[in-house]
């Protein structure tokens, strides 16, 4: 059925109400973390009644889910958007842009890396059926680039990755199927171990165990991302960072968050 103009209208304004009240549970997070989010406290500082707040979120843990899904959406769009700046034979080029768009997008987002990956908040569990598709998109377009690479007999991997326990192997398998991906399991395997080595890395710079190395920090992620394509036979090239400026300059309008 066609909205009327006075329906768009509302929904339009119920929008920006929403779009506030995740403005100002983003500015708790960056503050206090995630856990301290409440309906109450942003209640407060939108100058609104916190009963007036279940009108567009049923509960805190109904916005916590939002603020989750829209996290993942917005990681996964970033890195959906920078590998397509490249050519689809571009093989080590986009699986480089996936490794280093990780960290830009974390750097550039860290309460939202904080509530995806960091401490659980107390008391709330995420609802498998609204925040499993959100992330499983960036396990989706890794698996994709390496299939791509992998059908276009472009990468080899190490048998670490092909000779497993049968037990290991199964039950990968069995979560692969639950979340819809197909493709070979050492292709899996390699995306598992590699998304880890990087993640933890990210982990460790914005929790501030490597402080020590100021800007060497993004060094060292940047030549592990490196290896990481090399260790598949990829010879990754120093035009994917000059897209990569590219792309951040686009994003963020003020400049890369590059160092």
């Amino acid at each position: 059925m066609t909205q009327t103009r006075r329906e768009r209208l509302r929904e339009v304004a119920r929008t920006a109400v929403r779009d506030e009240i995740k403005a100002a549970a983003h500015r708790l997070m960056k503050t206090e973390g995630a856990a301290a989010v409440s309906l109450r406290a942003i209640a407060r500082d939108l100058g609104m009644t916190a009963p007036a707040l279940y009108r567009y979120y049923g509960s805190r843990d109904d916005l916590i889910t939002a603020l989750i899904v829209d996290a993942y959406t917005s990681q996964a769009d970033w890195l959906q958007q920078a590998c397509d700046m490249l050519a689809p034979d571009d093989h080590a080029g986009r699986l480089l842009m996936f490794g280093l768009v990780y960290r830009e997008w974390s750097l550039a987002h860290p309460e939202d890396f904080a509530l995806l990956y960091g401490t659980p908040i107390p008391g709330y569990h995420a609802p498998w059926e609204v925040t499993a598709p959100a992330a499983q998109r960036n396990m989706s377009i890794v698996l994709k680039l390496l299939d791509a690479a992998w059908q276009a007999g472009a990468i080899t991997l190490a048998e670490t990755y092909t000779r497993v326990p049968a037990t290991f192997r199964r039950k990968l398998a069995e979560a692969a199927a639950a979340a819809g991906y197909d493709v070979p399991f050492s292709l899996l395997h390699f995306a598992m171990v590699a998304w880890g080595h990087l993640q933890g890395l990210i982990s460790l710079e914005l929790f501030g165990h490597l402080v020590l190395l100021g800007e060497q920090a993004g060094e060292v992620y940047r030549l592990e991302a490196e290896a990481l394509v090399k260790c598949v036979g990829l010879k990754p090239s120093q035009r994917t960072y000059a897209i990569l400026r590219e792309f951040l300059q686009q994003q963020l309008r003020t400049g890369p968050v590059l160092n």
